[in-house]
């Protein structure tokens, strides 16, 4: 298995299959905003170096990631939205720099994000 099908399923699996966030305040940890940075780094790069066009942008992609998450309250600010951006797009840089084949990148993305995918379309 390679390293950036570890490190992905690392980041995604938690966010896939239902990690919600239940404290007092609902306040987003920085595992959170790791995932959803990972998983919209992900998306992107199935929607621009993949060409899967039914992907919608990133921010929407971070809306549908936080409504599916559960997560409420201090998350919905552009604080944490622009937090995402930022650090999604220098995780998006790192997957296209990968040294695995595009091909292989594109199939393992999308094999990891096609519960994600399917429930935003």
């Amino acid at each position: 298995m390679s390293k950036l099908n570890i490190k992905l399923i690392v980041f995604f699996s938690p966010v896939l299959f239902g990690c919600q966030i239940n404290s007092e305040k609902n306040k987003p940890n920085e595992e959170i905003i790791n995932q959803l940075t990972a998983l919209t780094a992900g998306l992107h790069f199935l929607k621009e170096d993949c060409n899967l066009k039914e992907i919608p942008n990133k921010q929407e992609i971070i809306n549908s990631a936080i409504k599916i998450a559960n997560l409420k309250g201090e998350i919905t600010t552009s604080k944490y939205h622009n937090e995402i951006i930022n650090k999604s797009e220098f995780l998006y840089q790192d997957i296209k720099s990968d040294l695995t084949a595009k091909n292989t990148k594109c199939l393992e993305l999308e094999e990891l994000l096609i519960p994600f995918i399917e429930k935003i379309n």
